[in-house]
């Protein structure tokens, strides 16, 4: 994502005229190194690559590729904002059609439960004895 973001400001930069000179130089080692000063003395020049500006036409061509490419850019982000949002619905659905077939499998589980407690309530009937009148003096 970051890498797309730098991409308007490098093709901007890139339409701005440039007058300068790159150096082509190749090392000992064979290794080759673009820099923009001349090349030192433990390197071999190859070659000086200059850069061309850029006509105004060039210019707003490349203007107008990039806001195309902006554009193309948008459409997909918001392409793929959409299809997270679906994603996210269809897993709100499923777990609530996951939640729906567990509870009839937890209703019953809880009414068995209550009726065992009933059944352990029943059973532990405490009887009071009754006082009759004549054992109250």
């Amino acid at each position: 994502m970051k890498l797309f973001n730098c991409i308007p400001i490098l093709l901007l930069i890139m339409g701005l005229p440039v007058h300068a000179e790159v150096f082509k130089c190749k090392q000992a080692s064979g290794k080759i190194l673009y820099q923009p000063s001349p090349c030192s003395s433990g390197t071999s020049a190859q070659k000086v690559v200059t850069v061309k500006e850029m006509t105004p036409e060039q210019r707003e061509e490349a203007k107008i590729k990039l806001k195309t490419w902006q554009d193309q850019q948008a459409v997909e982000e918001a392409a793929k904002l959409q299809a997270e949002k679906e994603r996210q619905e269809e897993l709100r659905k499923q777990e609530s059609l996951e939640l729906q077939r567990r509870r009839p499998r937890l209703c019953r589980r809880l009414s068995r439960l209550f009726l065992d407690r009933l059944r352990c309530r029943e059973k532990r009937i405490i009887t009071i004895p009754v006082l009759d009148k004549m054992d109250v003096v």
